[in-house]
């Protein structure tokens, strides 16, 4: 072999050499985008989860409350319905009362009139 064979051979193994480095790099580079991206979407699903928990959280707190308000709502609108119904029975017993008055006034009349005329007597 002469010398420009050699050297032909020498730089064709550091070709080789250079691109088996480039290479080696380029696989590095992407295991470790991998890990990345694989830490990156592990993140967001976590993050998703956690999301998804809160709103799953809110709306049934939400659900609760509403509920909660709509047998309050339904108990004082039942308390409500007995007021009035007590207030009726109320007006009714006081139905009388005029007509005690007026008794009560034609009692002391008479009582007036009894002491008027034995006083006079």
């Amino acid at each position: 072999m002469d010398d420009s064979d050699e050297s032909d051979d020498v730089a064709s193994s550091i070709g080789i050499l250079t691109n088996l480095n480039s290479l080696t790099e380029i696989e590095a580079c992407a295991s470790r985008l991998d890990a990345e991206t694989t830490l990156l979407m592990k993140n967001l699903q976590s993050g998703l989860q956690r999301i998804s928990s809160l709103t799953v959280d809110c709306f049934q707190l939400y659900d609760s409350l509403v509920s909660q308000t709509c047998d309050e709502m339904d108990a004082n609108i039942k308390s409500m319905y007995a007021m009035m119904a007590k207030c009726e029975e109320l007006v009714k017993a006081m139905s009388t009362v005029p007509q005690l008055h007026s008794l009560v006034l034609q009692i002391s009349k008479a009582l007036s009139r009894l002491e008027s005329n034995l006083s006079h007597s």
